[in-house]
């Protein structure tokens, strides 16, 4: 009647009844099995797939991170490079260039001699310069 490597079941009122029931509730928890092998807990069969896609996916958003810090500061040091040149470049100062209508000055400093810093030539050279500019309404010597 019953193989006595199988526990008899009290409960069965045939043993026909007794296959589907079983199968039919066992499904379901073969299907929960199978779902629950692949939570990375060990003893599970393919824990270690799981745990090797983790860590290559980990080093895969590690290398993203790093690549967009390193792009961060490459752009940094890139803006701050061009405004430092742009500052070197364009000093606030005033333009030796002089389109609008303006009054020359010449500054002699000193005694004009041959040797002295308010020389003939130099003075001239700055006489010369100031006549020759075309915004120069009028030439000052102080």
């Amino acid at each position: 009647m019953t193989d006595p490597k199988e526990p008899e079941n009290p409960f069965a009122d045939t043993p026909a009844r007794q296959t589907p029931v079983a199968s039919e509730a066992l499904a379901p928890a073969a299907r929960a099995a199978t779902a629950s092998d692949a939570t990375g807990a060990p003893g599970n069969p393919g824990w270690e797939r799981v745990a090797l896609e983790k860590l290559a996916f980990a080093a895969l958003e590690e290398q993203r991170a790093a690549r967009r810090w390193r792009t961060f500061v490459r752009l940094a040091w890139l803006v701050f490079l061009a405004t430092v040149v742009w500052v070197v470049v364009h000093r606030g100062g005033p333009s030796n260039a002089v389109l609008t209508p303006h009054t020359a000055l010449v500054e002699i400093k000193g005694e004009i001699a041959s040797n002295g810093e308010a020389s003939a030539d130099v003075v001239l050279t700055a006489v010369r310069a100031a006549f020759e500019d075309e915004g120069a309404l009028a030439v000052v010597l102080l």
